[in-house]
């Protein structure tokens, strides 16, 4: 079966738009308009500040799109910074966790963040196409 380009494009504008972002590094102003870009999730991927320097100065910069926003550590915040973070501003730790929004799923391996969608499923028992 082929797909046609209109087809595409629904597929396309059906999926959930996300907001992957690192290495902010205590630049409020950058993470300002950042937070202007509407999406349905948002992902801090690390390294939000320098040493874990600021910290709150930067989740109340994040804390519009609190109900939409999760975070993990980089190598200049620890676990327990993240945790405790989040725990005060309302976020989602997702450092160790998946996150799962209908058949995208997205998670952490080996340090990098990995979303992914399927997009041709296959039933073993009768090798049809979903």
């Amino acid at each position: 079966m082929r797909t046609t380009l209109p087809g595409y494009l629904n597929m396309i504008n059906a999926m959930p738009r996300l907001l992957v972002f690192s290495d902010i590094h205590n630049d409020a102003r950058a993470l300002e308009k950042l937070m202007q870009v509407e999406a349905d999730y948002y992902f801090a991927a690390g390294d939000l500040v320098s040493w874990a320097r600021g910290l709150d100065k930067m989740g109340e910069v994040m804390k519009p799109r609190a109900n939409k926003m999760y975070v993990l550590p980089g190598n200049h915040e620890s676990e327990q910074d993240i945790a405790e973070f989040c725990a005060r501003h309302g976020f989602v730790n997702l450092h160790g966790g998946t996150l799962e929004i209908g058949d995208t799923r997205v998670d952490r391996k080996l340090g990098i963040l990995v979303v992914w969608k399927p997009l041709l499923r296959v039933h073993a028992g009768n090798r049809q196409p979903e």
